[in-house]
């Protein structure tokens, strides 16, 4: 086994780093449909004319809703291009579930979301009988605070539109203002500013524009775990991230929203290990960054769909219940 380093292959090694960073904005992404549950086109305070959803259906407009008190089960698809210095660009997508409460005062709507489940891309390699595939490390999606966000509606009947105000989620660092400054990433010597105190969770960390442990896994920043890597030891990649977004929609009924989100994304390469546990060195770390892939939202819309659900209906619940709830 070759270790994460430019001659395991350059092509496959893009791919790797392609894949994990589909998973950071995948993660990233699921704030951004957090402050969508109330979204669609052209409303006004009599409804609009009807007009179709983001997944075809024809929204009915003039009649009453009320989103106050309500929890959704929210699935989104996300449409991203990955261009990773040209050698490898391709475009995919990936699926967030989650829970959103609302709380609406006229035509505020605050929300609070909950991270439940992530369908991250498998990427399929020529002569290869499995993908490539990646997963979250045990614990990250519990450890990723529940999200509020504002929004607002301009109407009080079916078809009105809803427009969030831009939010900004870090995952496995802690700045100050979060939206802005440089992102931490290793630097040359594979070293980064860590968080006081020193290898503490993020939940406990006390200073800022440094890295911290998101699932408190003794790991910096988020881990996401690698399968199936073809001539690369790499076992796993330990990532930061920032994802800012805002989202415009249209309310359905007080029973279902559905709408369109718009991200962006920013990813700082932290670190790696090897499968063989032997120690990963700099330059192996710059490998990595040096073929850190930009991410773009494609030209297919990211949609969302918002459907209510029991008060009481928990992530597991959610889970069970995807197919019935968002059927194909």
């Amino acid at each position: 086994m070759l270790p994460c380093a430019p001659m395991c292959g350059t092509g496959r090694l893009v791919s790797l780093i392609a894949t994990a960073t589909r998973v950071a904005l995948t993660v990233g992404a699921v704030v951004s449909v957090v402050v969508s549950v109330g979204a669609c086109a052209g409303g006004s305070g009599a409804g609009g004319e009807p007009d179709a959803g983001s997944f075809g259906r024809v929204c009915t407009p003039g009649q009453p809703f009320n989103l106050d008190g309500s929890r959704s089960g929210v699935l989104a698809v996300l449409s991203v291009h990955v261009n990773a210095s040209g050698l490898v660009e391709t475009d995919t997508t990936a699926e967030l579930l989650l829970l959103l409460d609302s709380q609406q005062t006229g035509r505020d709507v605050a929300l609070t979301a909950k991270v439940c489940d992530i369908k991250i891309p498998e990427v399929p390699i020529s002569g290869q009988d499995q993908p490539i595939r990646f997963q979250l490390g045990a614990g990250l999606l519990d450890s990723v605070a529940k999200v509020t966000g504002t929004g607002k509606l301009d109407g009080d009947q079916t078809c009105a539109t809803f427009k969030s105000d831009p939010i900004t989620v870090v995952i496995g660092a802690r700045l100050d203002p979060p939206d802005q400054g440089k992102l931490p990433e290793a630097n040359a010597a594979g070293e980064f500013n860590q968080c006081l105190p020193a290898g503490s969770p993020c939940s406990a960390a006390i200073t800022n524009q440094c890295v911290c442990d998101q699932e408190n896994d003794g790991k910096p920043g988020a881990t996401l775990l690698a399968s199936n890597v073809p001539a690369i030891s790499i076992k796993e990649v330990y990532v930061d991230l920032r994802t800012r977004f805002s989202l415009t929609g249209q309310v359905f009924s007080s029973d279902q929203i559905e709408g369109e989100i718009e991200a962006t994304l920013e990813q700082g390469i932290l670190s790696c290990s090897k499968s063989s546990g032997a120690p990963r060195s700099s330059s192996e770390v710059g490998a990595v960054k040096n073929l850190n892939p930009d991410i773009k939202q494609n030209d297919e819309p990211s949609t969302f769909r918002a459907v209510r659900v029991s008060d009481s209906l928990n992530c597991a619940g959610l889970i069970a219940m995807k197919e019935t709830l968002f059927p194909r």
